[in-house]
């Protein structure tokens, strides 16, 4: 084989087919429930075509977008996603309320124990998704010590890589300085991957850790430190609303 295609754009299409599987699951989850439920002689039949009807619409819809080139079906994702938009120097800046492991990136950063163990938070939806592989390659690398990061392998998913790093500092603790030092370990790791864009979650903001605020505003410390590399965009993405509500928070007073 002459030429292969991009290990980046096969990872775009990766991901895309894997938002489309669910998306699609999405919709024809509750039209099977439906058809369940006529069988079994507790649905009229008339709800039954109504939700058919709905389903067909939205998947006709939906599969007329996923029709539309990586780059732009991307965007279109960002677009519905984006809680803000900015920047930090160089490096574009997106803050999204979603799961960590459902976003399109170079690298995903993961706070993890100094074993290894991937337990809670961030860490554990990115076990969970990528398979064991990444947990059990994390303490081979082990012990982390903190501000130090190790890179595995994605697992199941379409990112370029996880990076694991760790959160507290010599004592065991989590503070704002330890998180800070962590991303910037991070950050640099990913300039080494030469990933373009990666997503953080809402480091330190754990059991045992700190707040959210405060989680926020040492990880726009982090960003505001590095220089140069190959990043050119950070996705500040978590699950929890006062995590992305803090980002958005200390974001917007750099902008004031």
């Amino acid at each position: 084989m002459l030429f292969e295609d991009d290990p980046r754009d096969v990872r775009k299409k990766e991901f895309i087919a894997r938002m489309r599987r669910r998306r699609s699951a999405e919709l024809l989850g509750p039209l099977a429930e439906k058809i369940a439920a006529w069988e079994s002689g507790g649905l009229d039949p008339a709800e039954v075509f109504k939700a058919a009807g709905w389903a067909a619409r939205k998947g006709e819809a939906m599969i007329a977008d996923f029709k539309k080139r990586p780059d732009v079906i991307l965007a279109g994702i960002a677009m519905d996603e984006n809680r803000l938009i900015t920047a930090i120097g160089d490096i574009g800046i997106e803050v999204r309320l979603a799961d960590i492991t459902e976003v399109f990136s170079d690298a995903i950063v993961v706070p993890v124990e100094p074993g290894g163990g991937m337990t809670a938070g961030a860490a554990a939806a990115v076990r969970e998704a990528a398979g064991p592989d990444v947990e059990k390659e994390a303490a081979q690398k082990a012990p982390i010590a903190g501000g130090s990061v190790v890179s595995t392998g994605p697992g199941r998913l379409p990112t370029g890589n996880i990076i694991l790093t760790a959160v507290r500092d010599g004592s065991g603790a989590i503070t704002s300085e330890s998180v800070t030092v962590a991303l910037a370990a991070a950050m640099k790791e990913a300039d080494k991957l030469e990933a373009e864009t990666i997503a953080v979650p809402g480091l330190g903001y754990v059991d045992g850790g700190i707040g959210a605020e405060e989680s926020a505003a040492a990880v726009i410390a982090a960003l505001q430190g590095h220089k140069g590399g190959s990043i050119k965009k950070v996705l500040l993405v978590d699950i929890a609303e006062d995590a992305v509500s803090a980002f958005i928070g200390e974001l917007e007073k750099l902008e004031q």
